[in-house]
């Protein structure tokens, strides 16, 4: 690290037999209890990630994978910055796509916050947070319960042609969105269905930033910063099951022509500590990858 620049791209350690944290919820496990930049290590201890932890916001562990105090990264990338993560781990980044998915492919949970120019910081939490990887386009899951002061901008919002839940990630140099044309025209990268109802990579003020979330915060020159993404895991998760052996909702994509397999309802609560699970991602079709939440 020079100064309050990271060279974002992850690199490979030799192992080593003490265990490493895993994500900032085994941080503070381990003891530590201060907000700070830490280094996690998000794939088998090979991996070292420097990354900001949330370590007071509802009893505290939150891994931030995006955030943005100024204008002074620009966040209109490529796919390969998306993938690999960019900025300063001191003020504003994104942490990048296979580090986010590699630090929720067990559950986890994800907590928005927005910060106003009047002090006011409104917050949205979605008990269930997942990405897949690059091959599957890093495509979103969500799953509630959903609280909070933002309001829903991304699971249920009451237009089908914005949820969110089940879209691919879209750059200005990939375009996955359903629209006919590049969502990510409107200035960042972002899980973007017809568009969107919330974006959180848009142009920092003065720039045209669209709907950071809506209908809520409308208005970029409102926002003064935004710890626009943390993750928390949950801990004791028990090993990975089959497919066949848990009956719960495929959570897919609407409009998405490869049907279900049928099952029996849709899990909305967060489990108790003896029910939390790793999600289970089975092949069905198509090599179309689906989560069970």
């Amino acid at each position: 690290m020079k100064g309050n620049t990271i060279k974002w791209r992850s690199f490979n350690l030799e192992s080593e037999g003490n265990k490493r944290p895993l994500n900032c919820k085994t941080l503070l496990t381990d003891g530590h209890t201060l907000s700070n930049v830490y280094t996690i290590y998000p794939r088998d201890n090979q991996w070292s990630v420097y990354v900001q932890c949330d370590m007071t916001t509802k009893g505290g562990g939150w891994t931030v994978i995006q955030r943005r105090v100024d204008g002074s990264t620009d966040f209109d990338r490529t796919w390969q910055e998306y993938k690999e993560g960019f900025g300063s781990v001191n003020s504003s980044y994104w942490l990048g796509n296979d580090v986010i998915h590699l630090l929720t492919k067990n559950s986890s949970s994800l907590y928005v916050s927005i910060t106003l120019n009047n002090g006011t910081t409104l917050y949205q939490q979605y008990e269930e947070f997942y990405i897949t990887d690059e091959t599957d386009k890093y495509r979103l899951y969500l799953n509630g319960p959903t609280t909070g002061t933002l309001g829903d901008g991304m699971l249920d919002t009451g237009d089908s042609t914005k949820d969110l839940s089940g879209m691919y990630f879209t750059t200005l140099d990939r375009d996955n969105d359903r629209a006919s044309g590049n969502c990510a025209g409107w200035g960042g990268g972002w899980w973007f269905n017809f568009c969107h109802n919330a974006f959180l990579n848009g142009p920092w003020y003065p720039g045209h930033w669209i709907d950071p979330w809506s209908p809520t915060v409308r208005d970029v020159g409102l926002i003064k910063s935004l710890q626009g993404f943390k993750l928390h895991n949950f801990s004791n998760v028990p090993e990975q099951q089959s497919c066949t052996s848990i009956p719960q909702q495929w959570h897919v994509p609407r409009g998405s022509k490869i049907k279900p397999i049928p099952i029996n309802h849709l899990v909305v609560a967060r489990p108790t500590e003896s029910r939390k699970r790793k999600p289970v991602t089975c092949q069905i079709d198509l090599d179309q990858e689906y989560v069970k939440s």
